[in-house]
């Protein structure tokens, strides 16, 4: 198809330039021949070009490459529909590729390195849910609707992207510590030996250390994702009316 014109303000366009269309159907005609217009069920050219044009108003260049190139391996034979044309443009994500990413960069992420690059913070935040446990534990038919309640739970509500965690501590002489960062490390210390150490009630299964570890750092007055505050309560076995600081102080109770 060649290059597409640049639009410089499409939100403020009712339908894609006259110019798009044009190739776009001429394109379709020399795929599709005689087929292309008998599809439109007897709506003339320009009538069917312009619905075509407002339903993909919001829609860039590459999306509609991507369309283009994905019509043919759908269907060499007939053309899509507008709607089938929009969902070529922007598949929707494939729950089970989500899924191999989150197990693959979850157990890399646990590794300290830094190394673990994630498409979206939407997979991140719903392998967090899982848990790297039952992640690296269990396979995709197992969790398939857990994982599935995950991700869409994640999508439900505007989430931030996330921070690599400090694993490592600085070298020595390359960096202090003060009082108070010591003090909350050490905090943090004390509820996963309590994990580990099979007391801490329901919160000993293994996997949770990161729902923890997410309590903590709302206790310390961090703002994390809204999904986040939620998904560490539920695990945890907390109401969601309860305090981060209310929270963990039930812990380490536990843990005495």
């Amino acid at each position: 198809m060649g290059e597409l014109p640049n639009v410089t303000s499409p939100e403020n366009l009712p339908s894609l330039p006259d110019l798009w269309m044009e190739r776009i159907f001429r394109l379709m005609e020399n795929r599709y021949g005689a087929k292309w217009p008998d599809s439109f069920g007897g709506i003339e050219r320009e009538r069917m070009r312009q619905a075509w044009g407002e339903e993909l108003a919001d829609y860039a260049g590459d999306e509609i490459k991507r369309g283009l190139d994905a019509s043919v391996a759908r269907n060499p034979v007939w053309p899509p529909t507008v709607g089938e044309f929009m969902a070529l443009c922007r598949p929707l994500p494939d729950a089970r590729a989500d899924f191999a990413e989150a197990r693959e960069q979850m157990a890399l992420r646990m590794r300290g390195e830094g190394a673990d690059r994630w498409s979206r913070p939407q997979v991140y935040w719903a392998a967090v849910a899982i848990g790297n446990y039952d992640l690296q534990t269990f396979g995709w038919e197992p969790l398939r609707h857990r994982w599935e309640n995950a991700l869409a739970g994640a999508k439900s509500s505007p989430v931030p992207e996330w921070k690599a965690p400090l694993y490592a501590l600085p070298k020595p002489g390359e960096q202090g510590v003060t009082r108070e960062d010591a003090r909350e490390r050490i905090s943090g210390v004390a509820v996963g030996l309590t994990l580990k150490n099979g007391r801490g009630g329901d919160a000993a299964e293994p996997g949770k250390a990161w729902a923890v570890e997410l309590l903590r750092r709302e206790a310390a007055g961090e703002s994390i994702a809204l999904v986040a505050e939620g998904v560490w309560r539920d695990v945890l076995g907390f109401g969601h009316g309860i305090s981060a600081g209310d929270a963990l102080r039930s812990l380490e109770s536990r843990a005495a």
